[in-house]
């Protein structure tokens, strides 16, 4: 079977088998407990903020009183940045913001 797609909730175990002559991965899968889902949300949190952090960081110098580009659009993709723990989906299906141009 194929590898199936990442999911929070679910545990997956592969085992290879022979099948018709080859060695195939199998794939299975059960609930992932509510420790194991609270963990890896935890963990996903913390990366989506390093990452949000240092696009953060990356666009400090759009702040500048002297900074090319148009200072309202960054200031407005920064603030959407710093409010990614308060949208809908965080931390697994949020949308990032579009950077300004």
């Amino acid at each position: 079977t194929e590898r199936p797609a990442e999911d929070h909730t679910k545990n997956f175990t592969v085992t290879v088998v022979q099948s018709g002559g080859k060695w195939v991965e199998k794939w299975t899968s059960t609930s992932a407990t509510q420790a194991e889902i609270t963990e890896r949300t935890s963990n996903k949190a913390a990366q989506v903020r390093a990452e949000r952090d240092a696009l953060l960081a990356a666009t400090d110098y759009t702040q500048l009183a002297d900074a090319p580009g148009d200072a309202t659009a960054w200031a407005s993709y920064r603030d959407a940045l710093r409010n990614l723990p308060t949208r809908s989906g965080f931390p697994w299906t949020m949308t990032w913001p579009t950077k300004p141009e």
